[in-house]
């Protein structure tokens, strides 16, 4: 197999759906060198990448209402990977409610964990250090959701959260950064605040996407939302009118249709909020490519 059928083949299997792992064990089952290998992976991301820019305008922001038809394309194509990524942290969260209430019983219930009997002293300390324990735990469910927009069509929602291990401190870094930076503006002022939220907010995506991190992530972002700063926020209000007032609506409804079982009505907002929980990430993302898109015709 020569070095350009290797990359017929990885592009064939990943159009098929099969993870980047199972490929390159499949390619050491030929006898393929590990640098081969990765040499191919990397002409193929390459030009996987390059095509996935040439479907953004390079001189304008796409409309909200553009931004969100090619995020719910993306959505609907990938719903199984990416409900199964946001849902390893659920069912972890839900094993820890189980153990507490199989341990410690009525002294788990969130009305009494605050008493002074030594079960709830114990269910309090037992919940928080679980709860601390699985901060984590959402910091990769948040990784794992970027680098499965990022694959455009592969699989394996165990895979992504594993790739996310390698971006957890660059991102943790950076988002601590991020965070300290626009707390100091708010501050200040409100005003302050508000822009360093908009020009920073890419940060997190540029630790995955572009490998940056920390102010070099910081000075990437203010660089892309530089290019259009208004037409951005826009954007983001448009997200923020679109999907607030869906949950709104959502919240009224189901509150009206549960308002003799208020509990049964939390639990389906809060399914509701599993559900779309991966939208505004890959909007963001959308937003991003767009943005980059312009960055790159400016730059040619």
């Amino acid at each position: 197999m020569a070095f350009e059928e290797i990359i017929k083949y990885i592009k064939e299997q990943l159009d098929r759906g099969v993870p980047e792992e199972d490929i390159k064990v499949a390619l050491r089952g030929q006898n393929w060198k590990e640098q081969d290998i990765a040499d191919a992976f990397k002409v193929v991301n390459f030009e996987r990448n390059a095509q996935a820019d040439s479907e953004y305008p390079t001189d304008h922001l796409m409309k909200g209402r553009e931004l969100m038809k090619r995020t719910m394309k993306i959505y609907k194509e990938r719903i199984g990977t990416f409900l199964g990524i946001v849902a390893i942290p659920a069912l972890l969260m839900a094993a820890v409610f189980i153990v507490g209430f199989t341990v410690f019983g009525g002294g788990f219930d969130p009305n009494t964990i605050n008493s002074q009997s030594n079960t709830s002293v114990e269910a309090a300390v037992f919940f928080f250090v679980s709860i601390l324990l699985m901060i984590p735990v959402f910091i990769l469910q948040q990784i794992a959701l970027m680098l499965a927009i990022k694959s455009r069509g592969e699989r394996g929602i165990l895979k992504f959260y594993r790739q996310a291990k390698d971006y957890f401190f660059k991102y943790l870094g950076t988002s601590i950064f991020v965070s300290i930076i626009v707390f100091g503006g708010f501050l200040l002022l409100i005003i302050p605040g508000i822009y360093f939220a908009i020009i920073y907010s890419l940060a997190t995506v540029l630790v995955i996407f572009e490998g940056l991190s920390g102010m070099d992530a910081l000075r990437r972002s203010k660089e892309y939302v530089k290019k259009d700063i208004w037409g951005y926020a826009k954007k983001w209000a448009y997200l923020i009118f679109v999907f607030g007032g869906l949950f709104i609506l959502l919240g009224i409804i189901i509150g009206i249709a549960f308002i003799q079982q208020p509990e049964a009505g939390e639990s389906i907002n809060d399914l509701i909020s599993f559900i779309l929980m991966p939208i505004p990430i890959i909007y963001t993302i959308e937003l991003y490519r767009n943005l980059k898109a312009l960055n790159k015709q400016e730059n040619a």
